[in-house]
């Protein structure tokens, strides 16, 4: 399993004339945990800047309806944070990828005995990043940003455009260097995609206050909307799309869609 840090320094190989490069994530568990294990194995395969790995959560309530709808059947095959570094130790530590987990607080509050815990088994698991998404920068009561210092793990802050300069540049301080996750709107459709002018001035911010990499976190179909970030951001997480594809796709054809998919959106 390839480190972050590894292929945040690969990412100007893998990308082309300043396209952002592709980072899909599928929800461990869904359709069952053995077919999604499949998927990133299939994934692995593609020669991508990571891919993420969505923790099972009741309330996914940052992403949309299909991912939704595939944590809740996740969550009914007993897949829980626990449950998802076991497969990632035991199952999935041979891929070539790097693998990121993606979670929201609860699963991470409650885990065992508390943080810690998670951090130590994390580190075990052979990953060294994730992204919690509802944990504010600025949190000290929970000792996370430390901890997560502490076990060397690069846990990836997720922002939005109301995230103000003063929280950006807490992340500079933390971070500097790394990656940011930017909750984005959509593109403006026409004859071709354009980004609109508060995205763009967005995305621009962010980058000049943390001077990280930008991972955007939008929904995108097509290689004409990935072009469109171009200049804007380094990475684009494929999400609801990818999972929507999974969910009414049937198995016999799903691995081809999901390379011919992906591929689309890199070539």
């Amino acid at each position: 399993m390839k480190q972050l840090s590894k292929s945040l320094e690969e990412i100007s190989l893998l990308s082309k004339k300043d396209t952002p490069v592709i980072m899909p994530s599928v929800v461990l568990g869904y359709p069952t945990l053995e077919q999604s294990i499949s998927i990133v194995k299939t994934l692995d395969k593609l020669n991508l800047f990571a891919i993420e790995i969505q923790v099972p959560f009741s309330e996914p309530m940052v992403d949309g309806e299909e991912v939704m709808y595939a944590n809740d059947i996740a969550l009914k095959n007993k897949v829980n944070l626990s449950k998802t570094l076991k497969v990632i130790k035991e199952s999935l530590n041979k891929v070539n990828s790097t693998l990121i987990i993606r979670s929201y607080l609860n699963p991470v509050y409650v885990y065992k005995n508390g943080i810690e815990d998670f951090f130590k088994d994390l580190k075990s698991s052979g990953l060294d990043s994730l992204v919690v998404l509802d944990i504010p920068i600025e949190e000290t009561d929970l000792n996370y940003w430390s901890l997560s210092k502490e076990y060397e793990i690069l846990s990836i802050p997720f922002v939005s455009n109301l995230t103000s300069n003063s929280k950006l540049k807490l992340i500079k301080n933390l971070y500097e260097d790394k990656f940011v996750y930017c909750l984005c709107a959509y593109l403006k459709e026409g004859k071709r995609c354009v980004l609109p002018s508060l995205v763009k001035s967005y995305l621009k911010r962010v980058k000049a206050q943390t001077n990280s990499k930008i991972a955007v976190d939008i929904n995108v179909t097509k290689k004409a909307q990935v072009d469109a970030f171009r200049g804007y951001a380094d990475i684009i997480r494929v999400g609801a799309p990818l999972m929507e594809l999974i969910i009414n796709t049937p198995k016999t054809r799903r691995k081809k869609e999901i390379v011919n998919f992906i591929n689309s959106l890199k070539n």
